[in-house]
C-alpha cells in the first residue's frame, strides 16, 4: 500500500522547530491564564502557533526517526503523548468552564504533562537546529519590537536575513 501513497517530502527541520517552541511558550502562557479565564486559555490553544501544531509535531516525530534520535515507535509515542496531553489539558479547561467551576489541580497536572511532552519531543532536535530556531524566534521578537517602536524594519530584516542565511541575496 505504501507504494501507491505519495508522501510529501518534509521541509527542512528548521522550518518546524520555531513554531513548536513558540507553541510551547504559548502553552505556558495559557497555563498562567487558566485560573482567571479558562475560555481565553482555550482560545490560545487554538490560535497563533497552535494553528499548524499538528503538522509541526508530526514533522518533528518524523525527523526524530531519521536523525536516529528515537526509534520509529518511540517517536510515534512522543507525538501521541504530546497530542494527548494537550487534549487532556484542553478538556480540563472545557470542563471547568462548562461546570462553572474553578480550574483545579488536575488541570495544572495536565498542563505540566503537556509541557513535559513537548520538551521531550524538542529534545530530539539536534543542537544546531535548536539554536538556529531560537535565533529565528529572537529575530522575530526583535522585529516586532522594532515595528511597535515605529522603527524602520527593512534594514533590520536585511541584516537578520544575512545573518541567518549567509548566502541569501
Amino acid at each position: 500500500m505504501n507504494r501507491y501513497i505519495k508522501k510529501k517530502s518534509l521541509d527542512p527541520l528548521e522550518t518546524y522547530v520555531p513554531a513548536v517552541i513558540q507553541a510551547r511558550e504559548q502553552l505556558v502562557d495559557a497555563g498562567k491564564l487558566m485560573v482567571q479565564d479558562p475560555i481565553e486559555a482555550r482560545i490560545r490553544l487554538r490560535s497563533s502557533a497552535f494553528e499548524g501544531l499538528r503538522d509541526n509535531i508530526r514533522a518533528l516525530g518524523e525527523y526524530a526517526t531519521t536523525n536516529n534520535a528515537a526509534s520509529e515507535r518511540a517517536a510515534k509515542d512522543l507525538v501521541n503523548r504530546t497530542f494527548g496531553t494537550i487534549q487532556d489539558f484542553d478538556f480540563q479547561l472545557f470542563s471547568a468552564n462548562r461546570n462553572k467551576e474553578p480550574v483545579g489541580k488536575e488541570a495544572e497536572t495536565k498542563l505540566e504533562q503537556a509541557i513535559s511532552a513537548m520538551d521531550d519531543l524538542l529534545a530530539t532536535v539536534p543542537a544546531d537546529s535548536m539554536s538556529k530556531a531560537r535565533e529565528v524566534l529572537k529575530s522575530i521578537e526583535s522585529r516586532a519590537l522594532a515595528r511597535s517602536n515605529g522603527d524602520a524594519v527593512e534594514a533590520y530584516d536585511e541584516q537578520m536575513l544575512q545573518r541567518l542565511v549567509p548566502d541569501a541575496p
